[in-house]
């Protein structure tokens, strides 16, 4: 049961150690507890010439607390960039896993880490997961029925 939600958490880990990866938003790696203020308000006024915040109820839950706790830790933002992905590809693991069990009726129990695991490498998760992390947030929703 814990093979694959470990290999996901290493390989997220092993990804360019020390280096923020800018998941969409820089400060949220940086600062996102003035990220998270600043979502709380229609008008922006670091920017140059103030703006409505774009984007910003995207990071209110849960992505901005998530890096706000490992903020308030003292954590490297890397680090919990890496925890945030990790948790997002183990979320999608499990997923695909409970899917793979509905599906097969509980007849091939062994198939369905495998299938799980290979979730979080589909194109799409690859793709977003970096740069993008808050698009995955739908994709990775754990669903379906344990028989």
């Amino acid at each position: 049961m814990l093979f694959w939600p470990l290999l996901l958490t290493l390989g997220s880990f092993l990804q360019q150690p020390g280096k923020i990866t800018f998941d969409s938003r820089l400060d949220l790696a940086v600062d996102p507890v003035a990220l998270l203020h600043r979502t709380l308000s229609f008008w922006d006024s670091t920017n140059t010439v103030g703006e409505v915040g774009n984007q910003a109820a995207g990071y209110l839950f849960p992505t901005g607390p998530f890096f706000a706790l490992g903020d308030l830790l003292g954590l490297p933002g890397w680090v919990t960039e890496r925890a945030w992905t990790a948790v997002l590809l183990v979320v999608a693991y499990e997923g695909l896993r409970r899917l793979c069990l509905v599906v097969l009726g509980g007849e091939h129990p062994g198939a369905a880490g495998p299938a799980g695991g290979g979730g979080g490498r589909v194109p799409r998760m690859m793709n977003a997961l970096g740069p993008r992390s808050v698009e995955t947030l739908p994709v990775v929703q754990v669903r379906g029925e344990r028989r």
